[in-house]
């Protein structure tokens, strides 16, 4: 058994220091110092082997001990090399030139089939990927953009990225619980079936932005600009914040269809009246506001077809957005 413990000692020794001899030979002039200190570890772990037999007497559970004290230090040392790495590859990157990526992308197209469009430019690649990204649903009433601003949600979530949804509708709701002396005006508004004045919903979604957004989480934004002025303010919330291109998904259906859809909810103020209210709104105030973000450069407009499967109309909207 004894015999059986040294040679597992002198295994690992030899894995850890064949290990640290393959990252050294790759990687040995930008990371002198990881290696270095790797050296220095690999030297003292036969000496601390052997001293703690006076603290572990089972051999075993001291060759176990020893294996994944290699394997953290390893996966320690690889970590710290991946940073670096990525650190300089981010400069690199920055450095290349937008002709050289234009090259690039005319070889790949020439192997692809010359139908398909790639853009490797600095500005969209770098937008895409390291740069915040805002995403506004619009549409009539019925037609899914909130399902699908949840879908888009969940799915950035899981490639990584942080991400603020604000939905204006549920964020009324929750304001209209404070029973404070303006909840109580927007309570008597909207049960005459009026407008909210336009600088409350502006107040919503820019408090939410004032108080969570870093610069670093992609934003969702669903129920806002219902009306000219809410653009011009978001206009300008998405230059304070200097988020370039920011996506306008607009998910067009027909009145007819969205009425139907309406109707199926059998939701209580959705009567036939009402709904015709919010369709007729729908057309003298909404498109404008998304006509503003359509005819202005800088952003993303992008229209969905949103008579068709949740599914669907999902994929597709990934499929406009590049992912």
């Amino acid at each position: 058994m004894d015999n059986l413990i040294s040679n597992y000692n002198r295994l690992f020794l030899f894995i850890f220091v064949v290990l640290v001899l393959i990252v050294s030979f790759f990687l040995i002039k930008p990371f002198i110092t990881p290696i270095l200190t790797a050296f220095v570890l690999s030297y003292t772990f036969y000496p601390l082997y052997t001293r703690s037999e006076r603290i572990i007497k089972n051999k075993s559970l001291r060759a176990f001990v020893l294996l994944f004290l290699i394997t953290l230090v390893v996966s320690a040392v690889s970590l710290l090399i991946l940073n670096m790495l990525i650190n300089e590859s981010v400069v690199l990157y920055r450095s290349i030139d937008d002709t050289d990526l234009g090259e690039i992308s005319n070889f790949v197209s020439s192997v692809v089939g010359e139908n398909i469009n790639l853009d490797f430019s600095t500005e969209n690649v770098y937008s895409h990927y390291m740069n915040p990204q805002a995403f506004v649903f619009f549409g009539r009433s019925g037609c899914g953009k909130g399902t699908q601003a949840k879908l888009l949600s969940d799915f950035l979530k899981s490639q990584g990225k942080e991400v603020i949804y604000t939905e204006t509708g549920s964020q009324f709701r929750e304001f209209m619980k404070s029973e404070s002396y303006s909840s109580r005006l927007v309570g008597e508004i909207l049960k005459e079936g009026a407008l909210i004045p336009v600088f409350l919903p502006i107040w919503i979604w820019t408090d939410i932005l004032v108080k969570n957004f870093t610069g670093t989480q992609s934003l969702i934004l669903d129920g806002v600009c219902r009306r000219f002025e809410e653009s011009v303010a978001l206009d300008s919330a998405f230059d304070f914040y200097k988020i370039e291109k920011p996506a306008i998904i607009l998910m067009k259906v027909s009145k007819d269809w969205s009425f139907t859809r309406m109707m199926e909810r059998k939701r209580a103020d959705d009567t036939p009246e009402k709904i015709n209210n919010r369709l007729d709104w729908y057309e003298k105030d909404v498109v404008p506001s998304f006509e503003y973000f359509k005819n202005k450069k800088g952003y993303n407009f992008i229209e969905i077809n949103g008579e068709q499967t949740i599914e669907n109309v999902h994929k597709d909207i990934l499929k406009a957005l590049g992912y």
